[in-house]
């Protein structure tokens, strides 16, 4: 079966603070999502939660792009590690 997602790019996603060190929070108005991908600028998935709280001490500072994935629908937006 084929499966048909809404694919969504924000750049005012609530995920605070951006820019950030160690960790990124994602805002109370994203629910019900199945997992949240961290990947850097290759494209490359570098990080993956289950969690609101996005631990990202371990990766080197730079551009990445989260990926918030539910049952409908797949957002994406951009965020900074310093």
């Amino acid at each position: 079966t084929t499966e048909i997602y809404t694919l969504s790019l924000h750049d005012a996603l609530p995920i605070y603070p951006n820019p950030c060190r160690s960790n990124f929070n994602i805002s109370e108005t994203i629910e019900n999502f199945e997992k949240i991908e961290i990947s850097n600028i290759s494209g490359k998935i570098v990080k993956t939660f289950k969690t609101k709280t996005l631990d990202v001490s371990n990766l080197k500072n730079g551009v990445y792009f989260v990926k918030i994935i539910s049952k409908n629908e797949v957002i994406v937006t951009k965020i900074i590690k310093k």
